[in-house]
């Protein structure tokens, strides 16, 4: 275990939490009622004195790491279920349009078909002589 970490924690076992920031109620002077107090400790390092407290069998009050130390998990109101992919999201909306545009696809090659031979230049002597000419340049 680090020196510094235990010197921190030996140094602020005084206060209610090292681990916890807040504004604390009574102080030495009156002057420094309302400063803010930061952890001693950050999580991640609590977390490895924690649990190294525990591996060690120095879990308790007077000891290495006061079980009062222990920061319980935030709570939320209300969990939401996980965005995931757009993909997976949609897919209902996009199978539903698929099958609209299924059921009209039939004009719609039909559609496709006549203006693709509307394109095409009417058969004759006029059109082969355009073409040929066309070619000799």
């Amino acid at each position: 275990m680090d020196c510094k970490i235990l010197q921190r924690l030996y140094k602020t076992q005084k206060c209610e939490s090292p681990i916890n920031p807040s504004v604390p109620s009574v102080l030495s002077s009156p002057s420094d009622t309302s400063r803010w107090r930061k952890s001693a400790v950050s999580p991640r390092v609590a977390s490895k004195v924690r649990k190294e407290a525990i591996r060690t069998s120095q879990y308790g009050p007077g000891m290495l790491w006061d079980p009062i130390w222990d920061v319980s998990a935030p709570k939320y109101a209300t969990l939401r279920s996980l965005k995931g992919r757009k993909r997976d999201r949609t897919r209902e909306a996009r199978a539903a349009k698929i099958e609209g545009r299924m059921k009209e696809m039939d004009g719609r090659v039909e559609e496709y078909r006549k203006a693709v031979e509307e394109r095409k230049p009417l058969p004759g002597i006029e059109t082969m002589f355009k073409r040929m000419v066309a070619r000799g340049r």
